[in-house]
């Protein structure tokens, strides 16, 4: 899937992710996804591996919200590898909630891309 949301900031965004799981209709979206519709819009240049760290620094700053089954979760919680469909393994040393609850609850989320 490659649309997604329309969005005005990085709160509508997340309330979009987390409202689409609570919904039992999960979403997430990959690196560049992120990059290329939050930080960079319209970029089609060249990917580089710097651009998912950047992508993941500028979603751990933003907000928080509440998720049933996770907790507390921030952008970061939504972006995933394109090719495993799950965060990046310094992820989990960043969040309260286990991977098996993460798998459980967006596992099988349709991938922004």
């Amino acid at each position: 899937m490659n649309g997604g949301p329309e969005f005005g900031n990085p709160q509508e965004l997340l309330d979009w992710f987390v409202t689409a799981a609570e919904r039992n209709e999960p979403v997430v979206c990959s690196y560049r996804w992120y990059y290329t519709r939050v930080l960079n819009p319209g970029f089609n240049g060249p990917w580089s591996q710097a651009y998912p760290q950047q992508a993941i620094r500028h979603a751990m700053a933003g907000p928080r919200r509440a998720l049933r089954g996770l907790g507390s979760v921030r952008l970061d919680t939504f972006i995933v590898g394109s090719g495993n469909r799950r965060p990046g393994v310094g992820h989990w040393a960043t969040v309260e909630y286990e991977e098996a609850n993460w798998v459980r609850v967006l596992g099988s989320a349709t991938l922004l891309h």
